[in-house]
Parts: C-alpha cells; structure tokens; sequence
C-alpha cells in the first residue's frame, strides 16, 4: 500500500548489461518507470548515467516507454552506498543536480543499512501515478 492505493511493483534489474544493449532496451520498453542507479563512490557509475540518458532520448509513448524524443517519462535518480561517505567521489549535490537537469526526484540509499531504500519504490510509485494523472 503506497498513500492508501495498491501498487504491484515488478523490478527488473539491468546493472552490467553493457555487454547485452538489446535486453536493456526491452526492460525499459515494457516498464512503467525507471529508477536510475550509481554509486557515489564510483565517477564512472555516475557518468553512466548522464552516458544512457543522453544516449536513449527515452521517452513515454502510449503508457511505455520508447526511444524517440525528449520527453518526461516517471523515473527517480538514486545514489547508493550512502554509508560509504569516506568513499565518496560523487557529492550529494552533483547528483542532485543531475535529478534537476532531468526533472526527477532524488535520493541516497543504503544497501547495507537500509536506509531509503523503501522510500525509493515509494517515490517511483508516486512519480508513475503523477504522470498518470498528468500532474508532470
């Protein structure tokens, strides 16, 4: 239960799918949205990132996604690894930026700790019900 409505949430993962583009693109094909992961102890991981969003001008066509123009689809940026601050290459505020440049929310998560991980399905649910609702 998200704000009091059912959400069925099915995830499908694509991290080190370099090597397999074709299955990327059918996973984000078939989505309803998209939560967009790096590390924050990783520059690479980040500027991946801004690599597949530039590259796949993903766009929302008919309640999925397809790759045609620049366009709002439901998606969240997420950095993981929070508790590794010793770590850290990528600030909180690059990535934060990043979230501005694409128009979507943003926050750090913890694997280890927890920490926001629940609250990054919550937001994905809310960032697809608000395009339903075309609100975005």
């Amino acid at each position: 239960m998200i704000d009091g409505s059912t959400a069925m949430i099915e995830v499908l993962g694509t991290a080190a799918q370099e090597v397999y583009p074709a299955l990327q693109q059918e996973n984000l094909r078939v989505g309803y949205g998209s939560i967009l992961v790096y590390s924050i102890t990783s520059r690479s991981s980040f500027l991946a990132i801004v690599e597949f969003r530039a590259q796949t001008g993903m766009v929302n066509y008919g309640g999925r996604f397809r790759y045609y123009t620049e366009d709002r689809f439901p998606l969240i940026l997420v950095g993981c690894h929070c508790e590794k601050e010793s770590e850290r290459v990528v600030s909180f505020d690059e990535g934060e930026y990043l979230a501005r440049q694409v128009g979507c929310p943003f926050l750090e998560v913890s694997y280890e700790t927890g920490q926001n991980i629940e609250k990054a399905y919550y937001d994905l649910v809310r960032e697809i019900r608000r395009y339903d609702a075309n609100e975005i």
